[in-house]
């Protein structure tokens, strides 16, 4: 199952990430105005060397930490607050589309899974957010135990 996949490996996908894409170039801007930080400029000097094999967990953990504000002090906590998200017994699991999106109440993190069980990207959901996924369908401790 996706879930157990998920908890057990922390493995992310590569990403095929056009520069001009509006989404990534407004990314890609705010990293820019980082690149002074040696993290940034190396993860900018490997992304711009080949966009279409970008890996997802660098890629999101720039975003949180420099586009959004979140106090990460490195890609290794990004792991562990996934892990913490689809360890917490209470977290909701809902499946709105075709990945599996799993909330936890404690942190109000929510967690992005392929069903492969690769990560896909954690976020604090905004309100419009939570509202889209609707109602859950499980509470993760019904799926994994």
């Amino acid at each position: 199952m996706a879930l157990a996949g998920a908890l057990a490996r922390t493995e992310w996908p590569v990403l095929n990430i056009s520069p001009t894409d509006r989404m990534a170039r407004e990314t890609l801007d705010v990293l820019e105005q980082y690149r002074h930080i040696q993290e940034v400029a190396e993860f900018l000097r490997d992304f711009y060397a080949d966009p279409d094999h970008t890996d997802s967990r660098l890629w999101h953990y720039m975003k949180r930490k420099y586009q959004y504000g979140v106090n990460l002090q490195g890609p290794k906590q990004l792991d562990l607050l996934f892990t913490q998200v689809l360890s917490n017994k209470q977290s909701k699991v809902y499946h709105p589309g075709i990945r599996y999106q799993i909330l936890s109440p404690d942190d109000c993190w929510l967690a992005a899974i392929e069903p492969t069980g690769f990560r896909v990207s954690l976020m604090e959901p905004s309100t419009a957010k939570l509202k889209k996924l609707g109602e859950p369908l499980w509470l993760i401790q019904d799926l994994i135990g």
